[in-house]
């Protein structure tokens, strides 16, 4: 989710539907994916910012514990490459186009 669409979708959520309590969001998400194609890192803002409770799954299903797979995302997310693991960042910093540093928790949190 991009910060343009994370805007419209919080303001949704906001509007008030008379008789009914007030409507609450829960976000799902893979905190290590790519990150939107669109300016922003909602998922990532929202955890970072603190404002919201975060759950961590830690256990693996789609793939067997021993899996090629699991060992590096595993060795990735605490920092280590392994050495014959490819990777190259294609990723272009973005200019944030909201005022004030484009962060979630500036723009958009209440």
């Amino acid at each position: 989710v991009d910060a343009r669409l994370a805007t419209a979708l919080l303001a949704a959520v906001r509007a008030p539907t008379p008789g009914l309590p007030p409507p609450r969001l829960m976000l799902v998400g893979d905190a290590d994916q790519l990150p939107s194609v669109g300016p922003g890192r909602v998922f990532a803002d929202v955890i970072d910012s603190g404002v919201a409770h975060v759950t961590r799954l830690t256990e693996v299903f789609r793939q067997a514990a021993a899996s090629p797979i699991v060992r590096n995302a595993h060795a990735m997310n605490s920092g280590q490459v392994p050495r014959d693991f490819l990777h190259w960042d294609a990723v272009a910093p973005v200019k944030p186009r909201a005022p004030g540093g484009g962060t979630v928790r500036h723009d958009v949190a209440p």
